[in-house]
């Protein structure tokens, strides 16, 4: 506009002037303290690299990316190489002999700052104005201008970010999704741009939205997941809820007695167990009990990490043909007590994570519990930092108790026929610690994104803070250190032990969660 060169962010009508020659003629710190990106306490290390756009059909031997911030103009793409033979940091920290693996937890705490920056800003600006224009078809289903790579083993678009809509939500939440996602991608841009080598390190980036189960990825592929059928949502993934949530002890309780046989209930809580273990990784303790009369089984009797190893005994124990789901009569008070038992014993071996207890009770039937045993169950949460979730399941189930029992100790009551998705609704206990949260620090985890091998992420939750009271979950960002480094090698080197004690700490750090009555109805 009159000459100068304006950036307009997603969802927003706020101008950012950029100087009419941003980026051309020569190799410089363009985003140098520049807003609306780099003008803020401790900028992503991006903001000051070298860099200048390039004509993508004269410059070969680069790596080139799609402008972040004018996406109309898809022929506009920028390097960073073009101006700096190591523009990757890691591999700069290595020949200049420092250990990279030292300040990596910095580097890539930096980039999900930036991300949680670039999301919530977005937000705040698409709730103030309503609207998002991006007119850019980022579809990765099916992708157009993907490209197959055998090193990648797809088809894939590095130069762009790619987008697939969520089942969930309504038309205003799938707007929101695209404006997210636009906002986001510049910094996954910005990232790739500088650390990436695509060519022979394979890393994604990735952002899934709370209200919708959109995905944004980096790099863009052609990817077709049956969304609409509910099989894919990146909200059910444990990446997403370990980044979401914090480190917590589980323990399943659920009702074997004779009348779990009706409608196949069994096998609905069967199918449930797995999915709930689906959302735990190895900073979460759990252990599963079977109760009836009595206890009918459980698979140990003190919580255990959920390793990736443990987390797979644990599915063959649930799939165990020998193993009974569904006879006797059904007791309430046998299986609370062994579970307070389970809780005192694992926390006394150090078999827990220190942090919160959770306790899903699924039953399908009625059992006595009086007056004093509901002043016992208080107690003893209260005592072990205890929330207790009730599923009443058909409709023979005290919902009266069930109730009581979640309302009284911090929990969530649900009411569920046979033809709910039993699995969907415990899967998502997680939805409870996230809300109300406000987490500052990045979580690593180990996970297998997309159907590929192992990786190690850095992920960190992002919030809306447009209220005046406690924040709510907008969705969660990842990256894959291997965008940054050659994990392989960097695990050789003498500070990886430091890098992995510090990542370990931050990870299994407790994180608050107390939430109204008010908030709890909600979920």
């Amino acid at each position: 506009h009159s000459g100068v060169l304006v950036y307009r962010r997603p969802g927003t009508s706020t101008e950012y002037p950029f100087p009419r020659g941003y980026g051309l003629g020569q190799c410089r710190s363009h985003d140098l303290d520049r807003a609306p990106d780099c003008d803020g306490a401790e900028p992503p290390a991006w903001c000051s690299s070298l860099w200048c756009y390039v004509d993508a059909n004269a410059c070969t031997g680069a790596s080139l990316m799609s402008t972040r911030y004018f996406p109309g103009l898809e022929s506009l793409h920028y390097s960073y190489s073009t101006c700096i033979a190591t523009p990757n940091s890691v591999q700069a920290w290595t020949e200049m002999g420092q250990e990279a693996s030292r300040q990596l937890i910095a580097l890539g705490e930096g980039y999900m700052r930036a991300s949680r920056r670039q999301v919530e800003h977005t937000f705040a600006d698409y709730q103030a104005s309503a609207s998002c224009t991006d007119g850019i078809d980022r579809s990765m289903c099916p992708c157009q201008e993907c490209a197959p790579d055998t090193t990648w083993r797809t088809s894939v678009d590095f130069l762009q970010t790619g987008f697939l809509a969520g089942a969930a939500g309504v038309p205003a939440d799938a707007d929101r999704a695209k404006c997210l996602s636009r906002g986001i991608a510049t910094t996954f841009l910005s990232v790739a741009g500088k650390e990436a080598i695509p060519n022979s390190r394979i890393g994604f980036q990735y952002f899934a939205d709370q209200a919708t189960g959109s995905l944004t990825q980096w790099p863009k592929t052609d990817w077709c997941p049956a969304l609409a059928a509910g099989s894919y949502d990146p909200r059910k993934l444990s990446w997403y809820i370990a980044g979401a949530t914090g480190p917590k002890d589980v323990l399943i309780m659920v009702d074997t007695s004779g009348s779990m046989t009706s409608h196949d209930r069994h096998l609905l809580a069967k199918e449930a167990t797995k999915a709930i273990l689906d959302t735990l990784t190895w900073k979460d303790f759990a252990t599963i009990i079977h109760y009836n009369n009595l206890i009918a089984d459980e698979y140990v009797g003190i919580l255990q990490p959920v390793t990736d190893a443990n987390k797979a005994n644990m599915k063959d124990w649930i799939d165990n043909p020998s193993r009974r789901w569904a006879a006797g009569g059904t007791s309430f008070t046998v299986p609370i007590a062994r579970a307070f038992e389970i809780i005192e014993s694992s926390v006394s071996v150090a078999q827990s994570s220190m942090c919160q207890k959770v306790i899903m009770f699924l039953t399908d039937g009625d059992a006595p519990f009086d007056q004093s045993d509901f002043e016992d169950l208080r107690r003893n949460a209260s005592e072990h930092a205890a929330f207790v979730f009730t599923y009443a399941l058909g409709p023979q189930a005290d919902t009266v108790k069930m109730k009581r029992m979640a309302c009284e100790n911090r929990g969530v009551f649900y009411k569920l026929d046979e033809y709910s998705d039993l699995s969907q609704v415990m899967s998502r206990y997680y939805e409870y610690f996230a809300y109300g949260q406000d987490w500052c620090l990045a979580s690593f985890s180990p996970s297998y994104s997309f159907g590929r091998f192992q990786v190690l992420s850095a992920c960190m939750s992002m919030y809306d803070r447009t209220k005046p009271t406690k924040s709510e979950l907008l969705g969660v960002a990842c990256m894959e250190l291997d965008v940054l480094a050659d994990i392989g090698q960097l695990r050789g080197e003498p500070g990886w032990d430091k890098f992995s004690c510090v990542a370990s700490d931050m990870t299994k750090m407790c994180r608050h969660a107390d939430l109204s009555e008010c908030a709890r109805q909600k979920i």
